[in-house]
């Protein structure tokens, strides 16, 4: 969920930042097939670029993987474990984002089969570089690839010369694709007012390209805003296709008659590259190490470690995560004696996964280290980040690596009795007994690490 509210962030700066810069320089230019090309590529590299990760160095950067498990509360009535994470709030919006994806695309797609209906229920009447399909419903005259849809009861009032070239000009400019590139982007960016701005300006340029070309074929002016007027009125729309009477407006008739842009009103294109350049270093390229004998180091360092915890991608048990939670809820008990001792507390218990897919059951020490000093907050009030855990170790097996008491408790517990919550956790996590999917570095398996923290409380 993380990789996606950061691709879905950066997509938006990126439409943001291009949609601004059309905005300020290219709005009022009459250079259509140019702005087009903004606009197809203000779409395109908005989408694709957040999804490129490029090392300057030409080394991949390794994610932070020493994995922690979300906290396990087991309670001391009744000897329950208690799942600490319910439903998140990202959790649900995760589901609303699916949701809205998954309804506006099989919106497009019923879209598309109604113009497939239409298409098949028509008659087809091929043409050099078009087809012409008549068909018996109430829509405006529309173009969709090379297809070019027209009712019978325009094609029978005759007249249709400027409405066919109007068509004939979106089959030519294939300006069906950018429209469905403008459908991708909505679906996926649903939430984000730019993307259907988008998909206006799209559109509208587009009729705009068609008004030129039917201009530029010697059809008179004054009676083709007529025809446009004529069609304004009374007839349903078809989504998802370019229709003759769409976005029909007082911009675009004067759009008609606007005198066009100097040639050197152009060279505001240019300003793409740097907002480009600036763009795809920002979220396509990531800083690597760039003195290659520490790089050198470094590697050999990992090489002859045993565990990562620096990892490409994280070990995972079979079932997923959800189920590794649920067994262990479902089989850690209260320790008896430390229920009658009062001992509560939150313990983190480490243990390794090999590269095998299998869980390091040898316990390297039982010690419980004693509770983490308060943390001290820097001279602007703010706590400091933790310092980055090293990216391997050599440890083995299943270790205590911290303890906590409880919040606002100042009760202090023998080392020994600690060790009983810490024992039960070890135990549950030792009986484990289905495989993992292994950690990966750099394409190959290794040994990783886990931390779960694990909350026995008493209330």
């Amino acid at each position: 969920m993380d990789k996606l509210l950061l691709y879905l962030l950066e997509s938006g700066i990126c439409l943001l930042v291009f949609f601004s810069l059309y905005q300020l320089f290219l709005k009022k230019e009459t250079w259509y097939h140019l702005k087009r090309i903004y606009l197809v590529f203000s779409i395109s590299f908005s989408l694709l670029i957040p999804l490129l990760n490029i090392s300057l160095t030409g080394g991949s950067v390794a994610q932070l993987m020493n994995f922690r498990m979300e906290p396990l509360m087991v309670s001391a009535s009744g000897n329950t474990a208690i799942p600490g994470g319910s439903i998140s709030i990202w959790e649900i919006c995760g589901f609303v984002y699916f949701s809205a994806v998954f309804f506006l695309a099989i919106r497009t797609f019923l879209n598309f089969r109604r113009i497939r209906k239409l298409y098949l229920s028509g008659q087809v009447m091929p043409a050099k570089h078009y087809n012409l399909i008549l068909h018996s419903m109430n829509y405006p005259p529309f173009s969709f690839f090379r297809n070019i849809f027209i009712s019978n009861i325009h094609y029978t009032s005759g007249q249709l010369d400027d409405i066919i070239e109007h068509e004939k000009a979106h089959v030519r400019q294939l300006h069906t694709v950018d429209i469905v590139l403008a459908e991708i982007l909505i679906i996926l960016q649903w939430f984000n007012p730019m993307a259907w701005l988008y998909k206006n300006l799209v559109t509208e340029n587009h009729e705009f390209l068609a008004d030129e070309a039917v201009i530029s074929r010697g059809f008179s002016p004054e009676a083709y805003q007529l025809r446009i007027l004529s069609q304004l009125f009374g007839i349903r729309s078809m989504p998802a296709a370019h229709n003759f009477n769409q976005s029909i407006t007082l911009k675009r008739l004067k759009m008609m008659e606007k005198s066009k842009s100097p040639a050197a009103s152009r060279l505001k294109l240019l300003l793409v590259l740097p907002a480009a350049m600036l763009l795809f270093y920002m979220f396509a390229c990531t800083s690597g190490q760039t003195d290659l004998s520490a790089q050198d180091t470094r590697e050999t360092r990992q090489k002859e470690a045993d565990v990562f915890f620096m990892v490409d991608k994280a070990a995972e048990p079979d079932g997923g995560v959800m189920a590794f939670r649920k067994y262990i809820a479902e089989n850690i008990r209260y320790p008896e004696k430390a229920k009658k001792k009062g001992v509560q507390g939150k313990v983190y218990i480490q243990f390794i996964v090999d590269e095998n897919g299998n869980l390091v059951t040898a316990i390297e020490s039982s010690e419980v280290p004693p509770p983490p000093p308060p943390v001290k907050k820097d001279a602007s009030g703010e706590v400091p980040p933790p310092p980055p855990p090293p990216e391997t170790a050599d440890i083995e097996g299943i270790v205590v690596v911290g303890y906590r008491p409880p919040e606002g408790s100042k009760a202090e517990y023998a080392k020994e009795d600690i060790q009983l919550l810490a024992d039960e956790a070890i135990r549950v996590i030792m009986e484990y007994d289905l495989k993992w999917k292994p950690a990966l570095k750099d394409g190959k398996a290794v040994k990783s690490a886990w931390t779960i923290p694990v909350d026995f409380n008493l209330q």
